[in-house]
């Protein structure tokens, strides 16, 4: 990476240029970006967050997240396989 790829913010920790400017990319990058996802449930919401995207930028993403949660989408799309493994079983 070149210098323009990354910025050292006032808190002293060198982050990816895009995490610079907003608080929710700064904990996003320092949190999960490039870290492995081995539970399923984190796995299928990013997978699920990834695909809400679709026209919207990252940063609306990273904001509605926990509504998202609250309003059982996600929880919803996360039943989904055990309905469908019920459904094949019972079939």
């Amino acid at each position: 990476m070149t210098d323009k790829h990354v910025h050292t913010a006032e808190d002293g920790i060198t982050r990816c240029s895009w995490a610079k400017d907003q608080l929710d990319y700064r904990n996003y990058h320092d949190v999960e970006w490039g870290r492995p996802v081995s539970n399923d449930f984190q796995l299928f919401e990013k997978i699920c967050l990834e695909g809400f995207q679709s026209g919207l930028s990252w940063l609306t993403i990273l904001r509605k997240r926990e509504n998202l949660g609250k309003h059982s989408l996600i929880s919803t799309l996360t039943r989904l396989p055990i309905i469908m493994r019920t459904m094949f079983l019972n079939y």
